[in-house]
């Protein structure tokens, strides 16, 4: 009951006066934007707004009381409960519903309530168990609209007879007292409950002052079956033993008083209301209930509740007489008049002397008389005149004897006690001595008699005087009406300046407050205008994650129309890989741990594609309650991301670049020291053939090892000439020479279990072509192919080359950009598993790969399809899932006729004279065999594996060496500058230069230095020989070469 109007509501309740008329309620809208979902905790502690009309609220909830009659109807959820005003709802719910109420704060006298405009049903609902309270929490405003569970002692029941009739309980508990409103028809025996202890289930409803202070506590009752009596009266009035009115004195401030508590006595002032009764030595004053009737003299036992009277004394209140017996009163007890103001003898029947001063007469308390004894003074009471008797003449100044019952009040600022008699009987005032007549008195008698006669002869001047006096008077008056007037004359233009002065300030404040308005409003505006711009997705969405409001950027980055997204959820767009992070974080929102959060995560549009977005999502509360609704901005990061995702790629493929030229650089080391190791397995072999002389089995097996070492320096040279950075050098080249060299390169890295098939070899016109992209043209193809047939029966790879020819525009069989013309077609074909044709028209896009992560870079195709477009060629592609590939590449043909490469004949190396040969290496092994081989050939060798000590030979010696021979790389000096070196001594010696690589940079400088000979490592007999010999043949005019 915390309605502004609750204050009276008891009263009202009492009279039977409906106190809110009822009005009908609007049905909910469907469609509509439903308000902010609240607790009921959280709407409790809100602060209502002035506007509280447009700030509506909603509130799920079990109706735990409902009386329509007086619009009662609380509401509980599991935060607490609430009082809501239904008196504006068209029908009331049923108990026990659950609800979903709508409608407005507004104040009450303790804590806001909640005025409902509608409401939806949703069906039964579990109604929540009572919470056990003590009455001390009640008067603490705990658990305000809860459904609780209340017990204490009754110690007043009535039954109301308004228009609602409910039965009304006062209810002791704890030292503390509260009030039980049971609503229906009350179970029979109503005062039995009168002493009872009862238990009852109901909604605490807590009235005010506004100020937040309660004023007192309620429990309403839906029904009497919710109300238990767990002790009868009878009980009651049992369990409370007798006991001497001493031991209740002895409480003066009883740790409890809802328990009964029972005595006897002597009654010495009895009343319709209360009993004054004592024993041997103490006294008590009882207030007794209606209908019980006992006179002065009679033995009663008494039973009722302690209360403290005053800051002395206790009283007995809510009594029943138990039992009654006639007696004899109790005789008064003669005390001197200081012992009047001793608070112990409170109650007592006691009797005392003074002198009377004089009486006052009082309606309610009969008539006071006041004595005074020395300088201490008392009053006594006397309740006469009663019928049979006259009023008691006493004369001021009379000694008096008095007897009563002592009662004491507190006076003045330290609470001394202020005495009071309570005369019981006519016969308890005595008269001990009457007042003395003095001779002033008698002297005053007759001068009044003196003064009497001339009187009469001043009567006519004083009349005279009195009319002159009069019409003196009304002159004043007169005078007294002008200034009256010409006063309020001038408060009336003082209060009319007042009231102008305020009218300006109000006029002011109408101003100041329409700016702020305006101000307010332009505020709005620009919040809206941001709220509208298409720069970042923005939205308003409620505590069940349903959009309230959205801008168009938002409905934009998701596909849908606004009016389509109102009806949803974010989680409904949400990927469904994203919906566990953000529901934790969610959650630590709701629980209070954070107050927003941000996250990079996926919607899912109308048209199905994911869209990557950074989501910052923020709660909104409103007066320390729990979250109102959430404001969310999403930026629509999916180009970026892509960006990010191409760049990435980028970055990997440069590392992939360095790595292989890394690869390139690393091979090239490997294969020098490769060839070192050739060169003397083919030397020593040929030397060895030389040495078995006519053994046919040796020199086979021999044969097969130089056949061996003639391959593994073919391989060498491949990988060198492919690994190799080189300038695009287009020129005639020979398709078969070309394919057969990348052929061989190719086997050296197939699994045995694929067989690769070369067709059409012959008579293939000559193109012009860098050869070593030709070769990363047909490698690229191969590997792809090879790839293609991982897990396929009886892998085949077929490579084929044929001459075609392009007649007027192409048909079908050829691609369309090709001209007319003749040209070479290289076909590489396979059996695998075929391409995919949704992905065929995208296999030559840079970085487009089908394969899986670190199988491949999807640069091969694109690589391959450039090549042959700067060869002013045409590539095409056929292809069936699991019917395997083939590759078509053409390229335009030079001349109508075979390229056949001119090879002269090498001529036999000659036998030496004696020419004197200094050989330079720095494999001991290569010095050795090569020794070996040109002294068997007729010449004398003299090595050296040092380029320091080959030039110290030469300096002193420069005459006596005829060739020199020298490898290109060796530690500390290249073999070019050895060259250097020894021309500087010997101009016009000589030099056959070795090398692993056919470096075209180191042809230029061998060529710049003059009568140097190229000779490639590893050298057979018939090689080295044949240099040696055509390097001293030629002399100093032969050219560079080998």
């Amino acid at each position: 009951m915390r309605h502004a109007r609750g204050l009276t509501f008891l009263l009202l309740l009492t009279l039977g006066i409906r106190p809110f008329p009822a009005q009908a309620a609007p049905a909910l809208e469907v469609g509509r934007i439903p308000p902010p979902l609240f607790n009921a905790k959280s709407l409790q502690q809100m602060t209502v707004p002035d506007d509280a009309r447009s700030a509506r609220v909603r509130l799920s909830g079990v109706v735990t009381l409902v009386e329509p009659f007086w619009n009662l109807l609380f509401v509980q959820d599991e935060t607490g409960g609430i009082f809501c005003d239904s008196a504006r709802l068209e029908t009331v719910p049923a108990h026990w519903r659950k609800l979903e109420l709508e409608g407005y704060m507004t104040t009450g006298s303790y804590l806001p309530i909640l005025v409902a405009t509608g409401y939806r049903d949703l069906g039964p609902g579990q109604l929540p168990a009572p919470l056990p309270i003590d009455a001390d929490d009640l008067w603490k405003g705990h658990h305000d609209g809860d459904r609780v569970r209340v017990s204490g002692f009754v110690t007043e029941a009535t039954l109301s007879s308004s228009s609602l009739r409910h039965l009304q309980l006062q209810v002791s508990a704890a030292g503390r007292e509260f009030t039980l409103k049971v609503f229906g028809s009350p179970a029979a025996g109503l005062t039995n409950l009168v002493y009872s202890r009862v238990e009852a289930d109901g909604v605490f409803g807590a009235e005010g002052d506004g100020q937040g202070h309660l004023t007192s506590v309620t429990v309403l009752v839906q029904s009497s079956g919710d109300l238990r009596v767990v002790a009868d009266a009878a009980t009651s009035l049992a369990a409370a033993s007798p006991a001497p009115i001493r031991d209740l004195l002895a409480a003066k401030a009883p740790s409890s008083t809802d328990g009964l508590r029972r005595t006897r006595g002597t009654v010495n002032i009895a009343s319709a209301t209360e009993l004054w009764i004592s024993d041997a030595s103490d006294a008590l004053l009882v207030e007794i209930q209606h209908g019980y009737v006992a006179s002065v003299g009679d033995v009663v036992e008494v039973a009722g509740l302690l209360r403290p009277e005053g800051a002395h004394a206790v009283k007995l209140t809510q009594a029943r007489i138990v039992s009654l017996a006639p007696g004899t009163p109790t005789p008064p007890h003669r005390i001197p008049t200081e012992k009047l103001f001793d608070w112990r003898m409170f109650g007592r029947v006691v009797e005392v002397e003074g002198t009377f001063m004089h009486r006052t007469p009082n309606r309610s308390l009969g008539e006071l008389l006041v004595l005074q004894d020395g300088d201490l003074s008392f009053e006594a009471r006397i309740r006469f005149p009663v019928p049979g008797t006259t009023p008691m003449r006493l004369d001021p100044g009379s000694r008096l004897k008095v007897s009563g019952v002592l009662w004491q009040q507190p006076t003045g600022p330290e609470g001394t006690a202020g005495p009071r008699i309570l005369i019981r009987v006519p016969s308890d005032v005595g008269v001990l001595a009457p007042a003395p007549w003095p001779i002033q008195k008698t002297l005053t008698v007759v001068t009044s008699l003196s003064a009497a006669l001339g009187l009469g002869l001043l009567g006519l001047a004083a009349a005279q005087r009195r009319l002159r006096d009069s019409n003196h008077r009304l002159e004043q008056a007169e005078a007294e009406l002008r200034e009256l007037n010409a006063d309020l004359e001038e408060r009336i233009r003082s209060r009319t300046r007042q009231l102008e002065a305020a009218n300006g300030r109000l006029s002011i404040e109408v101003a100041e407050r329409r700016q702020a308005q305006l101000a307010l409003e332009d505020q709005r505006m620009r919040l809206r205008s941001c709220f509208e711009l298409p720069v970042i997705g923005m939205a308003i969405a409620s505590v069940d994650k349903a959009w309230i409001e959205i801008n168009p950027r938002m409905c934009e980055i998701l596909g849908y129309p606004a009016d389509d997204l109102l009806t949803m959820t974010w989680e409904q767009l949400s990927h469904p890989e994203d919906l566990s992070r953000e529901n934790a974080e969610f959650a630590r929102v709701l629980r209070g741990e954070i107050e927003g959060y941000s996250l990079e995560k996926r919607f899912i549009r109308r048209d199905g594609r994911a869209v990557d977005a950074v989501v910052s999502t923020r709660c909104v509360r409103h007066g320390g309650r729990g979250a109102d609704y959430f404001v969310m901005l999403a930026d629509d990061i999916t180009e970026r991301k892509a960006s990010e995702a191409a760049k990435a790629r980028l970055e990997a493929q440069l590392r992939q670049a360095h790595k292989m030229e890394a690869v390139g650089t690393l091979a090239g080391g490997i294969a020098h020291d490769f060839n070192n190791i050739l060169g003397a397995v083919t030397g020593f072999t040929e030397l060895a053939r030389m040495s078995v002389g006519n053994n046919p089995k040796a020199q086979e097996d021999l044969d097969l090892v130089l056949q061996a070492t003639r391959r593994a320096r073919d391989l060498v040279h491949q990988i060198l000439s492919f690994s190799r950075e080189q300038k695009i050098a287009p020129r005639p080249s020979d398709v078969t020479a070309m394919v057969t060299e990348t052929v061989r390169l190719l086997r050296a890295t197939t699994p045995a279990s694929i067989r690769i098939q070369l067709e059409g070899m012959a008579d293939l016109p000559t193109i012009v072509v860098d050869p070593s992209q030709f070769q990363q043209v047909v490698m690229n193809l191969g590997a792809n192919a090879i790839h293609a047939l991982q897990g396929t029966p009886d892998p085949r790879l077929l490579i084929r080359a044929a001459r075609t020819e392009v007649v007027g525009a192409p048909d079908s069989s050829h691609p369309a950009e090709l001209v007319p013309g003749v040209y070479v077609r290289i076909s590489v074909a396979d059996n695998g598993c075929g391409i995919d044709p949704k992905v065929l028209p995208w296999i030559f896009d840079p970085f487009f790969t089908t394969k899986g992560a670190g199988e491949g870079t999807g640069l091969g195709l694109s690589v391959v399809h450039g090549i042959v477009r700067q060869a002013q060629g045409a590539i095409s592609v056929e292809s069936l899932p699991g019917q395997g590939a083939s590759f078509h590449v053409y390229f335009p043909a030079l001349s109508l006729k075979p390229a056949h490469p001119v090879l002269e004949p090498s001529p036999a190396p000659r036998p030496g004279s004696g020419e004197r040969i200094l050989f330079l290496d720095d494999e001991e092994t290569l010095c050795a065999v090569g020794k070996r081989i040109l002294e068997r050939m007729g010449y004398a060798v003299t090595l050296s594996t040092s380029a320091d000590e080959a030039i110290r030979l030469m300096s002193e010696e420069p005459a006596s060496f005829d060739l020199m021979v020298t490898d290109l790389t060796m530690p500390g000096m290249s073999g070019i500058g050895v060259i250097r070196k020894v021309r500087s001594i010997r101009p016009d010696l000589p030099v056959v230069l070795t090398t692993g690589r056919a470096d075209p940079s180191v042809e230029e400088e061998a060529r710049a230095l003059g009568q140097v000979y190229l000779l490639l490592k590893p050298s057979d007999v018939e090689s080295l020989c044949g240099a040696v010999g055509r390097a001293l043949q030629q002399g100093a005019s032969a050219p560079a070469g080998a």
